[in-house]
């Protein structure tokens, strides 16, 4: 493991002035209104939102914002890994969780996937727990993010010149673009392997993470990607100890500090950063989402968290829409 730092005191403010709540959505819903709360960098929530009008109310917000085909494509690939299934036309089943397992605040995907807008619709949530924590990225932190990494597939390309249609195999099979996504010789290198190419090698890394262009705000910005929070053994250390903070906790019967801490994560241990959420973070709303709350943030500059539950006490079941 790298860089391990020691336990330590984390504090993030609650700070509700950039959520803006809408009562309900009907035939004069004010989609500008939402584009340019988003433009703000606010999070929207919209409550008492029927489940037939999901698909029409995120439809009309990824149009006005450009993200159209985004939407479309990233609800087209929702089962293609297996994890995930479809629930109406747009909105796909969140990741399955073991007993205990809390969800580490993350913008959803990875600089790849490049996911500009993320929504969430709850369709039940009786648990004990299972709060949504909303993080919203420090841009004013750029000094701390070269500490940071995020894992990636490169790249080792031997002594070849490829086609045009092999990068585009390369991309669709690996999601690795080329030459951009070739090892870089700060990359900290994890595993490698063989690809379906001779003269390509398919290298594991922690490589730095770089900036992405935010559609919503029109500007670059550093997004806290899913493949940096959940191999960063800091990530779990503070959010656990926000969650204390909070009493949203839920800690395991009978189980051993370490048992705790890792919710029966194995990639924890991998990469130890350094960075306190303290440094990443300016702010954070917490919202125990109800039946049909309706929630949409910029994925790029909020991240999203899930606080665990004690098995058995309920059930949670929210759907998410990618554009």
């Amino acid at each position: 493991m790298l860089n391990m730092t020691e336990n330590c005191a984390v504090s993030v403010p609650e700070d509700k002035n950039k959520l803006k709540v809408i009562s309900g959505f009907n035939p004069s819903f004010d989609f500008a209104a939402v584009t340019q709360s988003l433009k703000e960098d606010q999070v929207v929530l919209v409550r008492n939102v029927e489940q037939s009008d999901i698909d029409s109310l995120i439809l009309n917000i990824a149009e006005q914002l450009g993200l159209r085909s985004s939407l479309e494509l990233h609800a087209g690939f929702a089962e293609v890994q297996g994890h995930r299934k479809k629930m109406s036309k747009y909105y796909m089943s969140v990741n399955k969780r073991r007993e205990y397992q809390l969800i580490l605040p993350h913008s959803e995907g990875s600089s790849f996937q490049n996911v500009q807008l993320v929504s969430f619709y709850c369709h039940e949530n009786t648990t004990d727990g299972g709060d949504t924590i909303l993080m919203n990225v420090d841009r004013t932190s750029d000094s701390v993010w070269g500490n940071l990494r995020e894992r990636v597939v490169r790249g080792r390309v031997k002594n070849k010149i490829l086609s045009h249609g092999e990068i585009a195999e390369i991309k669709m099979r690996y999601q690795i673009k080329l030459p951009e996504d070739a090892l870089q010789p700060d990359d900290q290198i994890l595993k490698e392997s063989h690809s379906h190419l001779a003269e390509l090698d398919l290298v594991d890394v922690l490589a730095r993470p770089k900036k992405t262009f935010s559609k919503i705000l029109n500007k670059n910005v550093y997004a806290y990607w899913s493949s940096m929070s959940r191999f960063d053994s800091d990530s779990y250390r503070d959010f656990s100890e926000i969650l204390r903070q909070s009493g949203l906790y839920k800690e395991p019967v009978g189980a051993s500090d370490h048992e705790s801490s890792t919710d029966g994560h194995s990639d924890r241990g991998i990469w130890s950063s350094g960075v306190s959420y303290d440094q990443l973070f300016k702010r954070k709303i917490s919202i125990r989402l109800e039946p049909d709350d309706f929630i949409l943030m910029n994925n790029l500059t909020w991240t999203h968290g899930v606080s665990n539950w004690t098995p058995g006490s309920g059930s949670r079941v929210v759907a998410a829409a990618m554009a």
